[in-house]
């Protein structure tokens, strides 16, 4: 009987071992999880973003005027090339306002964009939908897609990914466009874009890239002031 009871309370302890390692091995993932946040952008209302368009003295800025019931931003996008500016235009957003569009914090564009959406599409470009998500597709304008993957990073805050571009003109001009990406998870900005395009007419494949060099959070009462600024000159646009 003494035998029995040993054998018992060994194959008890066995027991009891293999659920704790099991229990264990099943919370691993979920701690991983946690320790690598999910990206999303984490925008603010009053913010402005200027990007810099790398080889040229052209850049890109955003404003984000207003936060958006449902979720998300309300933006507007304006270039700032310097031979629009030499004629000295007043005011802030004239005549460089290119589209204003909303914003989800996990990159899809809500609403119907208004304007021009080249450069928004190129920065605000979508993120993984899950923390499982290995690859993951995003429609775009003009029927477009992208299927993305991640790429290895070299900081721990930072996420890296890379989209091949689909559509139905870039099949018929035989083009392999590709996009990559270098997103701040603790900012929830992206820090440097990539577009490699082509090839041309002459058979040379090119690259566009956008660098973040700003970034000012203004108060409220600047967002109001450039959201009802840049809301009269779109609607003047629409007439």
């Amino acid at each position: 009987m003494a035998r029995l009871a040993l054998v018992g309370s060994i194959g008890c302890s066995v027991m009891i071992a293999l659920i704790v390692c099991t229990n264990t091995s099943a919370a691993q993932p979920a701690a991983d999880a946690e320790a690598t946040p999910l990206p999303r952008y984490k925008l603010h209302v009053g913010q402005e973003l200027v990007y810099r368009l790398q080889g040229y003295e052209s850049s890109i800025t955003f404003y984000v005027t207003r936060s958006n019931p449902s979720g998300g931003w309300h933006l507007f996008e304006i270039s700032r090339n310097p031979d629009r500016l030499k004629g000295g235009a007043p005011g802030p957003l004239v005549p460089d306002l290119d589209c204003e569009f909303d914003l989800m914090p996990d990159g899809r564009i809500g609403n119907k964009p208004v304007g021009n959406t080249d450069y928004a599409v190129m920065v605000f470009l979508a993120l993984p939908p899950d923390a499982t998500a290995g690859d993951w597709q995003a429609g775009r304008p003009l029927g477009e897609s992208v299927r993305f993957h991640i790429l290895p990073a070299t900081q721990p805050s930072e996420r890296n990914f890379e989209g091949e571009i689909d559509g139905p003109i870039r099949r018929v001009r035989k083009a392999h466009d590709v996009c990559r990406f270098r997103f701040d998870t603790v900012r929830g900005l992206p820090l440097r874009i990539e577009d490699e395009f082509g090839p041309d007419r002459g058979g040379q494949r090119r690259t566009r890239i956008l660098d973040l060099a700003q970034s000012t959070v203004h108060p409220a009462s600047w967002a109001r002031q450039i959201d009802d600024e840049a809301s009269a000159v779109m609607r003047a646009h629409l007439r």
